[in-house]
């Protein structure tokens, strides 16, 4: 009987060991998880790392872990460390609507859209993952160039859930890029208010604001994006935009370059930069800026437009120098012709009076003959001079403002 109990008590004494050290093991998972975020808020994304690493040791299946260990190797641009990580929470947890929507980002960033389209799809039949997912496949139409299809999607979000911000901000942007800068207004304040912590959407008001001749609150609002600490790429961002509009385009310039320094994928910054170049009349530099916006995101029509008027300025100084140096030639070879004419007409002329007139002075045919081929060759000389290509000044010149298309897929 003794050892029955005795029995009894030893296994309700492992069973209550077990427990504990089950329970201590969350706690101090967590507590990596939390050591971690204060990493990841100073965007010591590496340092961060091994904290979730060490939580996810303690916990696998901690599903806070998996997700920001993703973002901190999205943020280290080190995608193939990311997808295996929410590969794992996705299976773990179906419902974990955020891990679907940043795996599609993944995809999208490596450029495997297809993949992206069928992340995206899994999201659609996850759990409450139906507003996430129109969001998505609006991302992936805008990455596509088909507008009308993220308008689409984006709206259906919306109606899905009401306070959806990144999908408000979106359209704010997208309706902004055609234009249509009171419907931006309206979209990109809701965001605001949906989200008034979030310096882009904040951002995008204000550069809205100033275009639509609204200085004072596009002011107020850029000086708080300027202000915060949280996106420092943003921050600078503000800064670049208000030297470039009161036409400081150095400091703009070297703004711009910080703001993608710390964010690479700041299409805007490099459009920005390129403008203010520009202004500075740096236009190879400007060039390889608008090129690289493009590259990020071809919705930005203001660099491809700004690219193709350069291009073309090029293309019409090549050709003018080609027009120029076949004029060149051509006169070089008159002068040549008329030159040899004379000549002969002096040698003739000499001839003549040998034969009837032998009393006059050595050479005087010749020398008369002389001065005019003189007077020609001054004549030629000053045609080839004047009219040598001179252009007006800054013909081209012209006065840009604004910035245009916005990031997508923000979280």
């Amino acid at each position: 009987m003794r050892r029955r109990i005795f029995a009894l008590c030893l296994l309700i004494s492992l069973a209550w060991g077990l427990a504990l050290s089950a329970q201590a093991q969350q706690v101090s998972a967590v507590q990596e998880y939390q050591q971690a975020r204060v990493y990841v808020s100073g965007k010591q994304w590496k340092e961060a790392v091994q904290f979730l690493d060490r939580a996810l040791k303690i916990d696998p299946g901690y599903a806070d872990a998996l997700y920001l260990a993703a973002i901190c190797y999205m943020s280290l641009d080190e995608l193939d460390k990311a997808v295996p990580l929410l590969k794992r929470l996705t299976n773990l947890r179906p419902d974990f609507v955020n891990g679907w929507g940043l795996l599609s980002q993944c995809y999208v960033q490596q450029g495997n859209l297809e993949e992206a389209k069928r992340t995206v799809g899994e999201l659609s039949r996850a759990p409450g993952g139906g507003p996430e997912s129109r969001y998505m496949y609006g991302v992936l139409a805008w990455i596509q160039g088909d507008l009308t299809k993220a308008e689409e999607e984006w709206r259906e979000a919306i109606r899905l859930r009401p306070d959806m911000a990144k999908a408000h901000y979106n359209l704010g942007m997208l309706f902004r890029l055609k234009g249509e800068k009171v419907r931006a207004s309206s979209f990109l304040h809701d965001a605001l208010r949906h989200n008034p912590d979030n310096p882009l959407y904040r951002l995008g008001l204000g550069m809205l604001q100033y275009e639509m001749g609204n200085k004072i609150e596009g002011s107020a609002n850029l000086d708080k994006v300027r202000a915060q600490m949280e996106r420092m790429d943003l921050a600078a961002l503000a800064l670049a935009y208000q030297m470039y509009i009161n036409q400081r385009y150095q400091p703009a310039e070297k703004a711009a370059a910080r703001a993608y320094k710390e964010n690479g994928e700041l299409s805007e910054a490099y459009l920005l930069r390129g403008k203010a170049l520009l202004e500075l009349n740096q236009e190879e530099e400007a060039k390889e800026m608008f090129k690289k916006a493009l590259e990020l995101d071809k919705n930005v029509l203001e660099a491809k437009a700004a690219l193709e008027k350069i291009e073309a300025k090029e293309e019409a100084a090549r050709l003018e120098a080609e027009a120029k140096a076949k004029a060149e030639a051509a006169v070089g070879s008159e002068g040549g012709n008329e030159s040899g004419g004379e000549t002969s007409d002096s040698v003739g002329a000499e001839a003549d009076g040998d034969e009837g007139a032998g009393n006059a002075p050595e050479g005087t045919t010749s020398g008369e003959g002389s001065e005019a081929a003189d007077s020609d060759n001054q004549n030629l000389e000053g045609s080839e001079v004047k009219g040598a290509g001179q252009n007006p000044e800054g013909a081209d010149a012209e006065e840009n403002s604004g910035v245009s298309a916005a990031p997508v897929g923000e979280n």
